[in-house]
C-alpha cells in the first residue's frame, strides 16, 4: 500500500461490522481503486499512523483505542467514520441523543460543496440513522445531508457531517452506509419467497422491492446517490488528490445503453432484424440463447465476428418440477452445455422468465460456473423504466451476512416482454418519452447507464418503434450501445486497474497505473483551489486532456490505454498552484 492510499479499518470479529468490507464495492463503483484494508484487532497502530485518509467502518473501539484515534485526528489526521459508536462520537465532540431515526430519508444540503451538485430530492436510507446533536463543535459543523421522517418532513438531525478537530478533519456518516446501499440494491429480506407484483406465480427478484422502494423516488438511483456522497466526501476530506476512473471508456460519454436480448425461440429472421437495427447505431448486443435455439451455429459465428456476444438462456421450466427446486441445477447444466457447444466462456447470464430463489440463493451457482455478471434484476411492471434497485451500475452481490460474491448485479430498467406488450403497442411514443426523461436526468445529475433488453421476437412483432426510439436517443446523446458482455469486461477492467498517487509536490504530481486487463479508460485527476495543469505525460509522452466539472469537482480527464498486460504506466502532471 502506498503512502497516499486510502486505508479502510474493519473489525470482522464484531457483528456490527459485517458490511464493513462492502465499502470496497462502493469505492469500485465510484472508480477509486487505490485502497487497502487493515484489521483493527491485529493492527490498530497502522490505522492511526497512516498519512493519507482513513475510513473507519462501523465498529466499537476500546477506550484506549478511542484516545489514540482522537489524538490522531487532533494531530492532523483525516478520516471518514461510518456510524461511530456512542463513546467515539462523544470523544469527537458530538452530543449523543440515545435515539435513532428508523427507516428515514435523507436530503443533501444544497449549499455544501460535497452535496450541492447532486439530486435535490430526499432519498431512502433503509437503515437507522443515529441521532446526534452538535455538542461543543457546533461552530465547526458542516451539514452535508439532513435526516427526514419521510419524503417531506425534516427531523432536525444531521445524517452526514464534516468538521475540523484540532489540526485534523472528519467526515461522519451517521448511518451504516454500505448496509444501506446493499439493502437498497438487493431488496427486502422479509419478502423472500412471496409473489408481490400480482402478475407471476413464481418468484422474481422484483418481488423483493414492492413497498420497499418508494415509487415516488424510483426515478432516482438512490443507492448511487449514497455512493456519490461518499466519494465526494472522501475527496473533500483527503489531504491528497484521490484519482479515480470515469464511469465510461471515453470522457465525453455521460451515459450508455447496456443491451441484452433473450432468445425465447425467436426465428433467425427475427434475430437478423434486431441485429441490423443495433448495428445501424454502431452498437453490439449480447444474445442469450435457449438450449434448442433456432439460430444456427454458423449464424452465431457470423454474429461473433461482427462484435456481438452470446450466453446461455436456461429455462427453469424445462423440467416438470417447481422452479424453486430445479433452477440452480438447470443453470449449471445449460452453462456447461453452452460452453461445450460454442467453446466460449459465459460472462453474463439471464435465465428464461427471470424466476428467482430466496434473496440471492442462485448467485453461488453463478459464481461456481464462473459467470461474472447476473442481469436478472428487471424493473418489472410497477417499476418499468425506473431504478428499482436504486442503481443501474454494476456492483458485486453481498448477502445478509456480509459475504461478498464475485459476481456483479447489473439491473435492467427498460425492456420489451409479455408483461408490457399492450403498453408498447398502444403508445410507444409515451414510453420513449419516459426513457428520454430518465436519460436527460442521468446526463445532468448522476451519469447512470440504462439497462435495456429486447427480445428478437418482440422487436420483430410489436416493439420495434419503442426499441429504435430509445436507441436513437442514445445515439443523439453520444451514448455507446454496449453489449452486456462488453460492459462486464469494462467493469472488470475499471475495477482491477489500480490508479495510485505516488508522489506530490507544489509543482508536480506523479501517479502509477497498473493493470492485468487490456482496454480503454479515462482517468480523473482532481484539481483543488487554483491548481492548474501545465503539462501531462504518460511514460514520458505528452498527452492531450480535457478539464471537466463532475459532481461539483474539477478534474483532469485523461485517456488511458492499458495495452500491455502487466505493464505499469507512469503519469506525470506539472501543475501551477498560483
Amino acid at each position: 500500500m502506498g503512502h497516499y492510499s486510502t486505508l479502510i479499518g474493519i473489525r470482522p470479529s464484531q457483528l456490527e461490522n459485517k458490511f464493513g468490507k462492502y465499502v470496497s464495492e462502493i469505492l469500485f463503483s465510484e472508480g477509486i481503486t487505490d485502497f487497502s484494508f487493515v484489521d483493527i484487532d491485529s493492527d490498530f497502530h497502522r490505522l492511526v499512523n497512516h498519512p493519507g485518509i482513513i475510513i473507519l467502518t462501523r465498529c466499537h473501539l476500546k477506550f484506549a483505542e478511542i484516545d489514540k484515534f482522537v489524538s490522531f485526528i487532533r494531530n492532523g489526521g483525516r478520516a471518514i467514520i461510518i456510524q461511530p459508536s456512542n463513546y467515539l462520537a462523544e470523544a469527537l465532540g458530538l452530543e449523543v441523543k440515545k435515539r435513532v431515526s428508523l427507516q428515514p430519508y435523507i436530503l443533501s444540503d444544497e449549499n455544501h460543496p460535497v452535496s450541492k451538485s447532486l439530486v435535490r430530492k430526499t432519498i431512502q436510507c433503509h437503515v437507522p440513522v443515529e441521532q446526534f446533536d452538535y455538542g461543543n463543535i457546533k461552530q465547526n459543523m458542516e451539514i452535508i445531508a439532513h435526516t427526514y421522517k419521510d419524503r417531506r418532513i425534516p427531523q432536525g438531525y444531521p445524517a452526514i457531517v464534516s468538521y475540523s478537530l484540532g489540526k485534523g478533519k472528519l467526515g461522519l456518516f451517521l448511518y451504516d452506509l454500505p448496509k444501506s446501499v446493499a439493502r437498497i440494491r438487493f431488496g427486502n429480506t422479509d419478502l423472500i419467497g412471496f409473489p408481490t407484483l400480482g402478475h407471476w406465480q413464481d418468484i422474481h427478484s422484483s418481488d423483493l422491492f414492492v413497498a420497499h422502494v418508494d415509487e415516488a423516488r424510483a426515478d432516482i438511483p438512490q443507492a448511487d446517490i449514497h455512493c456519490m456522497l461518499f466519494s465526494n466526501l472522501l475527496q473533500y476530506i483527503s489531504p491528497f488528490p484521490i484519482a479515480r476512473w470515469w464511469y465510461y471508456p471515453e470522457c465525453d460519454q455521460k451515459s450508455a445503453i447496456i443491451l441484452r436480448s433473450d432468445d425465447d425461440w425467436s426465428t433467425p429472421e427475427q434475430f437478423e432484424t434486431l441485429r441490423e437495427a443495433v448495428e445501424k447505431r454502431n452498437g453490439h448486443d449480447t444474445f442469450f440463447l435457449v438450449k434448442d435455439t433456432r439460430l444456427p451455429d454458423s449464424e452465431v459465428k457470423r454474429y461473433l465476428a461482427r462484435g456481438h456476444s452470446f450466453g446461455p438462456h436456461p429455462n427453469p421450466y424445462s423440467k416438470e418440477e417447481d422452479p424453486y427446486f430445479c433452477t440452480a441445477e438447470i443453470l449449471t447444466e445449460d452453462i456447461i452445455a453452452f460452453k461445450k457447444r460454442y467453446g466460449r466462456d459465459v460472462k453474463t447470464c439471464q435465465h428464461h422468465c427471470g424466476t428467482w430463489r430466496g434473496y440471492m440463493e442462485l448467485i453461488p451457482t453463478y459464481v461456481k460456473n464462473s459467470v461474472r455478471m447476473a442481469v436478472s434484476y428487471v424493473s418489472a411492471l410497477n417499476f418499468f423504466h425506473t431504478y428499482m434497485t436504486g442503481s443501474s451500475r454494476p456492483m458485486r452481490f453481498v448477502d445478509q451476512n456480509g459475504e461478498i460474491y464475485d459476481c456483479y448485479q447489473q439491473s435492467n430498467q427498460s425492456y420489451d416482454d409479455g408483461s408490457v406488450t399492450d403498453i408498447l403497442t398502444k403508445n410507444p411514443e409515451l414510453e420513449i418519452e419516459k426513457v428520454r426523461d430518465n436519460i436527460n436526468n442521468s446526463l445532468k445529475y448522476h451519469y447512470s447507464p440504462v439497462g435495456f433488453s429486447s427480445h428478437p421476437v418482440s422487436f420483430a412483432t410489436y416493439s420495434r418503434r419503442f426499441v429504435e426510439g430509445v436507441l436513437d436517443i442514445a445515439v443523439r446523446n453520444n451514448m455507446p450501445i454496449l453489449s452486456s458482455d462488453e460492459w462486464c469486461d469494462f467493469t472488470d477492467l475499471r475495477n482491477m486497474t489500480k490508479l495510485e498517487l505516488t508522489s506530490i509536490s507544489e509543482s508536480e504530481w506523479q501517479f502509477q497505473i497498473g493493470s492485468t486487463y487490456k482496454g480503454k479508460l479515462t482517468a480523473m485527476i482532481p484539481l483543488r483551489g487554483k491548481t492548474k495543469p501545465n503539462k501531462v505525460q504518460i511514460d514520458g509522452q505528452d498527452i492531450s486532456y480535457e478539464i471537466a466539472e463532475i459532481l461539483g469537482n474539477i478534474y483532469i480527464m485523461l485517456p488511458v490505454k492499458t495495452d500491455s498486460i502487466g505493464k505499469t504506466k507512469r503519469v506525470k502532471i506539472s501543475v501551477n498552484t498560483q
